[in-house]
């Protein structure tokens, strides 16, 4: 652990979260998926003289208990739907 490390974990409803509208944020980490995200991000920053983030990349891992619906990396999405039960129809 680093006791100097400051972090936040906050719910996100949007594609950019607090990271366009809070200038202390210093690092983003994310995935192969979500890279050009990051680098929006920094764009939209560097337009509102806020510092861009460092970026932090993350590998993608195959999820060993994956169903025939769940998506094959390990994702929040397969572990609901492992909570919630069966689906009672597929998705549209």
């Amino acid at each position: 652990m680093a006791p100097n490390l400051k972090h936040r974990v906050v719910p996100i409803s949007d594609p950019f979260g607090p990271t366009i509208t809070e200038k202390e944020i210093g690092l983003i980490v994310v995935s192969m998926e979500t890279i050009k995200g990051a680098a929006k991000i920094n764009e939209i920053r560097r337009d509102k003289n806020f510092p861009t983030l460092d970026v932090h990349q993350i590998d993608i891992y195959s999820d060993p208990l994956k169903g025939d619906e769940e998506e094959d990396k390990i994702s929040s999405s397969s572990q609901r739907m492992r909570s919630l039960g069966e689906r009672v129809k597929p998705p549209v």
